[in-house]
């Protein structure tokens, strides 16, 4: 097996019967080359799975060299319809022997991406190579190809065709695209989340004051408070808590400021100006949380760096959430935050047997989950009631504010503009508030006629009639014209 250039990062090998080489060279390349080297951990294991269902759909084909072209023409089109179908006939039997249910939309849509990067990637893998290009190789490249010209293609054209479904036209879905409004956590339950969800059962001496009185930090879970202010209001996602620097947050200034855990510049008060990576790995002797396994790793999603001399986004507070955190910031750096810990990292564990080491996503999901569960919630995704939830809530408070897209896309860190809508989509309730006001804007600006069709039906007649419209439900819409007219 080649060895992976990231070291100390592992990353999967899709393992192929001997007569394929053992290691799916033509995979591996493709996850240990530019650009797809650095992505995250997750990502790769998601694609490696989708490269490996398609090597199994290629062998269950019997494709040998020299390849059929008929059979290597339909081979993404066929695998693709095969990943949304299933593979299992209703009578339970599957002669492909792939035994495959149907993709959801999301996996499907997701499965065409990862595959899509990888047929485009085999163009540069045996130009300049002396290794020999296998038959799965071949295959997968003639597919492409293929796929390229077709003006249905499944793999391409569809993707850029706002009308067309993105799954084959035989499949359960129908022709209907589905889009999920993302659920915000409660308002009216935050407050109770913050003073009553995150309460101690039991207080803490170690942080009681010089005169032995209670504080925040003794009567409180205070780091998950900060990391409840952080999401709800400044809209952080979970993982950003724990790639934060103690020194990310600026008191003096009310200033919290998101870097990208590798390239995010430090400047040291003496010496070369370094990446976050180099400051890790000189100063303590870490790599990047995204880049580590076990507990202590964190994912990380690309963000929209409005600082680029820096790789860094400047967070934007809600007013209230703003005097919050940093009235807790302060509190926990006087009393909770230990000397001489041999990391940078804002948010520490508080546990006895790991106090001081960096807060681990488990845990605050787990202490998140028992603070919603202690207010008489449950904590469920389409409930709002996750971590996640508190950057929902996040979103439409921006979007209540009546914020432009172009505002509320650099307060919520999105690369793309687009993606706040499902996070800014309002409720039925909301739908039918503004509804009812712009209906009552309306008839105050027209009088009662205004009302058109509602009018004429309390009045049991029309104004005027017409041909196309005998029973008189658009006559005040005035579609009617000439010889269409009948009285009036």
């Amino acid at each position: 097996m080649p060895a992976s250039r990231l070291a100390g990062r592992p990353t999967p090998a899709i393992l192929v019967p001997p007569e394929d080489g053992l290691v799916l060279i033509d995979a591996w390349r493709f996850l240990t080359e530019f650009p797809y080297a650095n992505r995250s951990d997750s990502w790769k294991g998601a694609a490696a799975r989708t490269i490996g269902k398609f090597f199994d759909y290629y062998k269950m084909q019997g494709e040998t060299e020299p390849c059929d072209p008929f059979l290597a023409n339909q081979l993404i089109n066929r695998f693709l319809s095969s990943l949304s179908n299933g593979t299992i006939s209703v009578d339970g039997n599957d002669p492909s022997g792939l035994y495959w249910h149907p993709a959801s939309r999301q996996v499907y849509d997701q499965s065409r991406t990862y595959l899509k990067c990888f047929v485009e990637k085999l163009e540069d893998f045996h130009s300049n190579s002396a290794l020999k290009a296998t038959s799965f190789y071949n295959a997968a490249r003639q597919a492409r190809n293929s796929e390229r010209q077709q003006s249905q293609s499944l793999l391409y054209h569809c993707a850029t065709n706002s009308d067309r479904t993105l799954y084959p036209p035989s499949n359960n879905f129908g022709q209907t695209q589905a889009s999920n409004r993302a659920v915000e956590f409660p308002e009216k339950k935050l407050n109770d989340l913050i003073w009553l969800g995150c309460k101690r059962k039991r207080a803490v001496p170690e942080f009681y004051d010089s005169n032995g009185r209670p504080t925040i930090a003794s009567e409180y879970n205070i780091n998950l408070m900060m990391a409840i202010a952080l999401m709800a209001g400044a809209g952080l996602r979970k993982s950003e808590l724990f790639h934060l620097f103690v020194e990310d947050v600026w008191s003096p200034k009310n200033i919290v400021y998101l870097y990208h855990p590798e390239r995010g510049v430090h400047r040291q008060p003496e010496g070369p100006t370094v990446t976050r990576q180099e400051y890790l790995m000189q100063e303590f002797g870490r790599i990047p949380r995204r880049r580590m396994r076990g507990n202590q790793q964190v994912g990380w999603k690309s963000l929209l760096i409005t600082d680029a001399s820096n790789e860094r986004s400047e967070c934007y507070f809600l007013p209230k959430w703003e005097s919050l955190f940093f009235r807790l910031f302060q509190e926990y750096r006087d009393r909770v935050l230990p000397d001489n810990v041999d990391h940078p990292y804002l948010f520490v564990s508080l546990d006895r047997d790991h106090f001081g080491q960096p807060w681990t996503s488990k845990a605050l999901t787990k202490q998140f989950s028992a603070a919603v569960n202690s207010i008489g919630l449950v904590s469920k995704a389409e409930h709002g009631t996750t971590p996640h939830g508190c950057r929902h809530y996040y979103g439409q408070s921006l979007t209540d504010m009546g914020l432009s897209p172009v505002i509320i896309q650099q307060c919520m860190h999105h690369l793309s503009i687009t993606s706040q809508v499902a996070y800014t989509r309002p409720t039925p309730l909301k739908v039918n508030a503004a509804l009812k006001k712009a209906h009552a804007e309306m008839k105050t600006k027209f009088g009662q006629a205004g009302g058109g069709i509602e009018y004429d039906i309390v009045k049991g007649h029309s104004m005027c009639r017409y041909r196309s419209d005998p029973s008189g439900v658009f006559t005040e819409q005035n579609l009617g014209f000439g010889k269409d007219k009948i009285d009036g």
